[in-house]
């Protein structure tokens, strides 16, 4: 819109400079021949074959009457008809010449005018661009915000459900231990800890109302079995083994996919995954796992040793 009427403007600013030009020439050509006709005449019977203009006739044909030329036109010569019309024209060129100036520049103001319109509208482009650009960005915040919130919701109901599923899993195994045995061709033996020390956990009559008491058992009997395998001397050529080795296993597998699960959980599941201690118990209980299989290959060279 802003265009079409620059240019229509402009259009109209150029038309109008025409017509005063032409309206100024007409009146300066009107008042140029009454100029004219207030100048000095030729004597009616005057010839004018000895005139300048006479020499465009052949001899041998009468010059017509002139009219004009024979009245004002005749008695000159022709330096004094070119000086006659270079006064008579030269305003006439000057005022063409400044109409031509002052067109351009008319233009020129139009096409400033119109640049400053296309950068008005461009400048409202711009802040209707960031505009949709800042609301496109928080409605994308606000997908984000609402898709975070679903995936926190499911990984909640998911950590609910794998917690309900480890409990009923150590109610299966009732009890874990770890033992001393020793094989050889004469007899097996079998040392178990008098303090209880080699006892993981152990499930009386379901007393675990929850799986954070549960953990908490696992957590302190690892660290007690941690001890008493540290503190076992090797001497006597006994390895390290599970009362049930396919439960610790599957409780190994359980912890370590409950403490490196990366789901999404909300601030409130994470505080209660940390105050449930799975990662440390799961990290103690690694820790107690890969203590007896050093312990185990100690003991294994050493036997082969004595062989």
């Amino acid at each position: 819109m802003s265009g079409s009427h620059g240019i229509n403007k402009k259009g109209a600013r150029r038309n109008r400079a025409f017509l005063v030009l032409i309206g100024t020439s007409l009146a300066y050509f009107i008042v140029f021949l009454f100029l004219l006709a207030e100048t000095k005449t030729c004597a009616p019977d005057a010839s004018i074959m000895p005139q300048w203009f006479g020499q465009f006739f052949p001899h041998n044909i009468k010059v017509p009457e002139l009219g004009i030329f024979e009245r004002f036109l005749s008695c000159i010569t022709i330096n004094e008809l070119g000086d006659s019309l270079a006064g008579a024209f030269a305003p006439i060129a000057f005022l063409w010449l400044a109409g031509a100036v002052y067109i351009q520049s008319q233009e020129l103001k139009a096409q400033r005018e119109e640049l400053t319109d296309t950068r008005a509208v461009m400048k409202e482009q711009v802040a209707e661009t960031r505009a949709s650009t800042r609301l496109f960005s928080e409605q994308t915040e606000i997908l984000k915000k609402e898709q975070l919130l679903r995936e926190q919701k499911e990984a909640d109901h998911e950590f609910d459900a794998k917690i309900t599923v480890a409990l009923d899993m150590c109610y299966d195994i009732e009890e874990l231990s770890i033992y001393q045995t020793k094989t050889t061709k004469e007899q097996s033996a079998i040392q178990l800890s008098t303090n209880g020390d080699d006892t993981i956990f152990k499930l009386n009559h379901r007393s675990h109302e929850n799986f954070r008491d549960l953990l908490k058992e696992i957590l302190a009997g690892s660290i007690k079995a941690i001890q008493l395998v540290e503190n076992t001397p090797i001497k006597d050529g006994f390895f390290w083994s599970w009362s049930d080795q396919k439960a610790a296993t599957s409780l190994s597998e359980c912890l370590k996919h409950l403490s490196e699960d990366h789901k999404p959980l909300s601030d409130a599941y994470k505080f209660k995954k940390k105050a449930m201690l799975i990662d440390a118990t799961y990290w103690k209980f690694r820790e107690l796992e890969v203590l007896i299989g050093k312990k185990n290959i100690v003991v294994a060279l050493m036997n082969s040793e004595k062989k």
